[in-house]
């Protein structure tokens, strides 16, 4: 589920296939300084860090120096905007206004723009809890295959997900893998869309088979983990997140479940490792801001009930993108059954 929450920002990242290219080249500028700092600007993108971010926001704005029309350019400080917002770089209201101006100003220069009507969409859907708009919109530009390679369209599989519609979802991934079958992100999300969907034999064997081409990734082995426990293989699931925490570096964990036998020790391991990460979030809190949302789903995961939910009314007031995953999100599990989550839910307007 962790894999599916990153993409709520990723989705939003700037990622040109062959043919985008092309057409970049056809009309995103004439400009070669320009352009060169606008592929400066797009390695920075690919990579994790706020740095990173900021970087490429920093060459973006300089390339729209050199060429104010570069659309391209201007979505790519949209993106930096956007994934500010999803991944707590930034407070929400602030991020997604700024995205909302750059990606307004993009459709100025080029009407109709996919990647720029993609993003005030996912700001419908993300921010404004818009599911009624956000839904026709996403419905209009699935249908665009101009979306389909890269990550630009992850915000519409996130958007069935939330909603509860695995197979929708799984529908588009496939659809997309057929265009982009190379897309790391695509698989680790089809597999836990397949999940979602109770379809644990072909998840399994689609986690098994990332984990077999990308064996550092520790995603697959996380979500492996969770569907075997779902169908009753404890001993492979404690194995199963035995990597992933190491291969994640998280040292706590895979300790707690060097000796693990039975459910109660894998649901131990889980607990001590959401405190350990609890204490590391608190840390950097004091260095910079930190979503409360990030707060909240460690006290969950710990079964800290009501430090969670003092966390998640102050993420309502900030309106934090991954709100939309209440329903759908297993990182709430442990308080799900309390009345006052019923009412979270319905307080962002999930149907």
């Amino acid at each position: 589920q962790d894999s599916i929450a990153s993409e709520i920002s990723d989705g939003l990242r700037l990622r040109l296939s062959g043919q985008e290219k092309h057409t970049l080249g056809q009309h995103g500028t004439q400009d070669a300084e320009a352009y060169e700092l606008f592929l400066k600007a797009r390695f920075f993108l690919t990579r994790e860090t706020e740095e990173d971010d900021l970087e490429a926001r920093r060459l973006f704005l300089k390339a729209l120096e050199k060429d104010p029309a570069f659309v391209e350019a201007r979505l790519g400080v949209a993106a930096t905007y956007a994934r500010s917002a999803g991944n707590g770089y930034a407070r929400p209201v602030e991020a997604w206004t700024r995205a909302e101006e750059e990606l307004r100003k993009a459709l100025d220069l080029d009407l109709g723009n996919v990647l720029a009507r993609a993003g005030l969409a996912a700001r419908r859907f993300l921010f404004d809890w818009d599911w009624e708009g956000a839904e026709r919109e996403f419905r209009e530009l699935g249908a665009d295959p101009r979306l389909l390679a890269g990550n630009q369209f992850h915000p519409i599989a996130v958007f069935f997900w939330a909603r509860g519609r695995p197979e929708e979802a799984v529908a588009l991934m496939e659809r997309a893998l057929r265009v982009d079958p190379g897309n790391l992100e695509s698989r680790i999300m089809l597999a836990d869309f397949l999940a979602q969907a109770g379809r644990l034999e072909e998840a399994i064997d689609s986690y098994r088979a990332i984990a077999a081409a990308e064996p550092s990734d520790p995603r697959p082995q996380f979500g492996l983990a969770e569907v075997l426990k779902r169908r009753g293989d404890v001993t492979g699931a404690i194995e199963a997140l035995r990597k992933a925490y190491e291969l994640s570096g998280e040292e706590r964990g895979a300790k707690a479940l060097a000796t693990a036998r039975t459910e109660k020790d894998y649901e131990d391991a889980e607990v001590e490792v959401a405190r350990a990460r609890l204490g590391a979030l608190e840390a950097l809190a004091k260095e910079r801001y930190v979503s409360p949302l990030d707060f909240a789903r460690l006290h969950a995961r710990a079964g800290e009930r009501e430090k969670a939910f003092a966390s998640l009314e102050a993420a309502f007031a900030e309106r934090a993108p991954l709100l939309i995953g209440l329903k759908a999100d297993r990182a709430w599990d442990r308080i799900r059954d309390d009345a006052r989550f019923a009412t979270l839910v319905r307080r962002v307007g999930i149907p």
